[in-house]
């Protein structure tokens, strides 16, 4: 999804936002690659901490995007 997003330019006044979304969702698909890496390797510890971090990220995520106007198309 981050792909083809990034292949739309975003409003002027909103790029920095954005770029900072895009960023943080960039890192938590790495942060979930750890998370299966931990699991495959059953190094649980790895894996508690690569949860956390996910969860912090979303939670970032989430606190940036709130009230920002994402609209879908075809829906009002």
């Amino acid at each position: 999804m981050i792909d083809t997003v990034v292949l739309v330019e975003p409003p002027i006044e909103d790029a920095s936002l954005i770029a900072q979304w895009l960023a943080l969702e960039r890192e938590d698909i790495s942060v979930g690659r750890e998370i299966a890496n931990a699991v495959r390797r059953e190094r649980f510890g790895a894996w508690r901490r690569a949860v956390k971090k996910s969860k912090a990220l979303k939670r970032q995520i989430r606190a940036l995007l709130e009230g920002y106007g994402f609209q879908y198309c075809g829906y009002s």
